[in-house]
């Protein structure tokens, strides 16, 4: 029976590893699109669009499918409640707030996280914007004041958010086709109930 390698991935105390850029991305590898507000604060996307996106930047022990382009090996990585927990702090810590970039391809100005918290507790502010998502969960708020960005946005272009940054393998462990099934169950069941 086939088994795929799942890769927790951790970062060091030095600060030498973690998250060094936000991306806004159209197909965000956790699979949660943001919200963008209108002047509003009306919660859906609006052609009035003033700038703000609000959404999950990391959802802890989420299975993130990933393969190497020259290998061809496929394999999971996540991340614990612990170190999302780490990685924002250290994203603060260390000023980063206006490291952004498109698609992860191109550096952009303009860009900046300006709100941010850990998921806690069932009354948690990410409700007030239509997610419902787990515990430990990085949850960021970016300002957008790059026109360029901000006619993506418009048009759909990116639609939502992805991590850059460097980690250290925690731990590596395999789930068989079984375990793999299930667990990509339970992360569609999770994305339907906040729909």
């Amino acid at each position: 029976m086939k088994k795929i390698k799942v890769i927790e991935y951790g970062i060091d105390d030095a600060g030498l590893l973690g998250v060094f850029a936000i991306s806004v991305v159209e197909q965000p590898a956790i699979g949660v699109d943001f919200v963008a507000l209108s002047e509003q604060h009306v919660v859906k996307f609006k052609e009035d669009f003033r700038g703000l996106l609000y959404g999950a930047l990391l959802i802890p022990d989420q299975l993130i499918y990933r393969r190497n382009d020259k290998t061809e090996e496929e394999y999971y990585v996540k991340y614990s409640k612990d170190t999302i927990r780490a990685i924002a702090y250290n994203y603060l810590k260390q000023n980063k707030t206006n490291n952004a970039t498109v698609e992860h391809a191109k550096v952009v100005d303009g860009v900046s996280l300006v709100e941010t918290w850990i998921i806690e507790g069932e009354n948690d502010k990410s409700k007030n914007f239509g997610f419902d998502l787990p515990e430990g969960t990085w949850f960021g708020c970016m300002k957008v004041e790059n026109e360029e960005v901000k006619k993506q946005i418009q048009n759909k272009e990116v639609l939502g958010f992805s991590i850059e940054g460097n980690f250290g393998v925690e731990k590596e462990m395999y789930l068989s086709a079984h375990e793999e099934f299930a667990a990509i169950l339970d992360e569609i069941n999770e994305l339907l109930k906040g729909e």
